[in-house]
């Protein structure tokens, strides 16, 4: 037995076994379908609306590679449950990459500003920004905790997509992956419809120069002139807050694992703090937020029991 293969047996009883496997066809074929029309999303982005691809982009795509070795290798070795697991990852990370460009579709649609509208909203909540990033100002051991957790949401989500998978929650993680499909969606078209800058251009507060680079790439893309898509650059939406939504399901997931599930609420919670007292979004995209990824996570665990469903009708008609 090879030194890979002695890891990967050692890997699998490593982990318990506490979810069975179970037939996932049906949601690998949705998935398929979902890739296929998001390419046809992107070829539109850059045949019809000014966008181009950067060289850059392909070194975010070479990076997933590991994985797909990995899932090839399982798929051979017939190791079904980390092939499974493998192959939920392939689709994360598919994923990641593929639902940009709903979202650089919408920016390209030309609505009149949101930002008044949204701070009437704040008005109505009794949310101040500009307030509250005033007040962290004189609280700097809190803003530096606040300001870190904003930058935690990627690791936060990568891991909810790759612990999920390798633990073998199948459930979660199909959630997860269902979710960010559901909520990107939607989001897409909310931002299509109520397209904002951020809270700054209203409150008349400073924006540090990261958000002034996200004004800048909003602003341009709003032009459609020509533009190469960096998977790297800035984020550009305001409404509803993808950092809330995201986080949000990402702690869903990973509330799978019982021992990083209080972990993962409080991280979760100090990400939408964050939203408010960094400045980057008004209370509106917040609870914006809030509500897509509740939407979006009872969306993902229809979809999980409709195929469970059909699952079990496949076998009993076996």
């Amino acid at each position: 037995m090879s030194a890979a293969q002695i890891a990967i047996e050692v890997f699998r009883k490593a982990l318990p076994a506490d979810e069975a496997v179970i037939d996932n066809r049906n949601f690998h074929r949705a998935m398929a379908v979902l890739a296929v029309l998001l390419v046809a999303t992107a070829a539109v982005c850059v045949r019809y609306l000014q966008y181009g691809l950067a060289a850059s982009d392909l070194d975010t795509l070479t990076g997933y590679a590991p994985f797909g070795a990995a899932l090839a290798y399982c798929g051979w070795a017939r190791y079904q449950r980390l092939y499974q697991a493998c192959a939920l990852v392939c689709w994360s990370c598919l994923f990641s990459v593929l639902l940009k460009f709903p979202l650089y579709a919408a920016v390209r649609v030309h609505r009149p500003l949101g930002d008044p509208l949204l701070a009437q909203m704040d008005g109505a909540l009794h949310v101040d920004v500009s307030g509250i990033v005033a007040l962290m100002a004189h609280h700097h051991g809190l803003r530096l905790l606040l300001n870190e957790s904003y930058a935690m949401l990627m690791p936060l989500v990568v891991l909810a997509s790759v612990l999920t998978a390798m633990r073998f929650h199948f459930n979660a993680a199909k959630q997860l992956i269902i979710g960010t499909i559901f909520g990107t969606l939607t989001g897409s078209v909310l931002f299509a419809l109520l397209p904002a800058i951020g809270p700054w251009s209203v409150d008349h507060f400073a924006p540090t120069v990261l958000q002034s680079q996200c004004e800048s790439l909003f602003m341009t893309l709003r032009t459609g002139s020509m533009h190469r898509i960096d998977f790297d650059e800035p984020g550009f939406v305001c409404f509803p807050s993808f950092h809330v939504f995201l986080a949000v399901l990402g702690a869903a997931a990973i509330g799978s694992i019982r021992p990083l599930r209080i972990p993962a609420i409080v991280l979760t919670v100090l990400i939408c703090l964050s939203t408010l007292t960094t400045g980057w979004h008004y209370g509106a995209d917040v609870a914006g937020g809030l509500i897509l990824a509740a939407v979006s996570i009872l969306a993902a665990r229809l979809f999980t029991r409709f195929e469970a469903r059909l699952a079990a009708q496949d076998a009993s008609s076996r």
